[in-house]
């Protein structure tokens, strides 16, 4: 097994005479569990022999698509023959097996996201609820969005964590669009407008007025919504989202705090800090000073 450091993003290759994996994977991560942003845990290619059998148990949201040859995925209850195009969906705690055809060898990319309420919403919304298998009518629109995703692990540079939930987004709002078959259905549609709204950017500031125009519903009706799936109100949702995002590139990178507030949004600084250390407890600086990332991620993938 080969490692590299590359930014948030550590490079690990694992060849064996069963199979050959490359993994851009997150080298510390901050306690996720409870989190309003999409957090990439793992991008990955992976490519098995023929008749390879390969067991896994699942810690993240995980989003499989085959890119070649044909194989079989099972689980406890059901078992899908795979083919190009094919999109396997697991959640944290799912166990399944691939057994790959005798007579040709597969190749598949692998997406894993952290574990938080908005991961979980957009991976239950619509036909995804419940949905483990999908054989998709445009497949190929998902290929740039892997390849974005892939692209923008391997960059350092600043906006890294953002540009990367934004690819998210992007990917888990095209499953959703491939999937929903009733337009009218209420979760499905409120994901896609989350999606659309806290994906295009943390550095905005959204009035109460213009949330609610952008669901289309009164703002009543739109506290209601954000109090069902967040159990709190929608500004309170965007201002924890930009918490999560200011604690990752504190915890993660060494850019100065006064950045790290404008990237959140905050023009002063000063009014950052109040904000973040209502949110945790402390202030950004003695945040950074005090708390350790989580054990390597390493740890959480289970090898082949």
């Amino acid at each position: 097994m080969i490692g590299v450091e590359s930014g948030f993003y550590h490079f690990r290759m694992t060849k064996t005479d069963k199979y050959e994996e490359n993994v851009l994977i997150d080298t510390g991560s901050i306690g996720v569990m409870n989190s309003d942003i999409l957090s990439l845990f793992a991008y990955g290619e992976t490519r098995f022999v023929p008749g390879h059998r390969s067991t896994f148990l699942t810690h993240c949201y995980d989003i499989e698509y085959l890119q070649e040859g044909g194989m079989t995925y099972s689980t406890r209850n059901e078992s899908w023959r795979l083919r190009p195009g094919d999109v396997i969906l697991t959640r944290a705690g799912n166990t399944g097996t691939f057994t790959v055809s005798p007579k040709e060898p597969v190749k598949k990319m692998f997406i894993m996201i952290h574990n938080g309420r908005l991961s979980s919403l957009l991976f239950n919304a619509g036909a995804l609820r419940d949905n483990d298998f999908l054989r998709l009518e445009h497949p190929e629109r998902l290929l740039p969005l892997f390849a974005e995703v892939k692209k923008l692990c391997r960059m350092e540079a600043p906006g890294q964590l953002q540009q990367l939930s934004n690819a998210l987004y992007a990917m888990l709002t095209e499953l959703i669009f491939q999937t929903c078959r009733q337009a009218d259905n209420e979760q499905a549609d409120f994901a896609r407008k989350l999606a659309a709204l806290a994906g295009s950017s943390l550095s905005e500031s959204y009035p109460l007025d213009y949330i609610a125009q952008h669901f289309g519903v009164g703002k009543r009706t739109l506290n209601r919504m954000f109090m069902v799936h967040f159990h709190c109100p929608p500004i309170q949702y965007f201002i924890r989202m930009r918490m999560e995002y200011a604690a990752r590139l504190l915890l993660n990178s060494n850019t100065p705090v006064k950045n790290i507030a404008r990237e959140c949004g905050y023009d002063d600084p000063a009014f950052f800090s109040r904000k973040f250390k209502h949110h945790y407890g402390q202030s950004p600086g003695k945040f950074r000073e005090t708390t350790e990332p989580n054990p390597p991620a390493e740890q959480a993938i289970q090898t082949k």
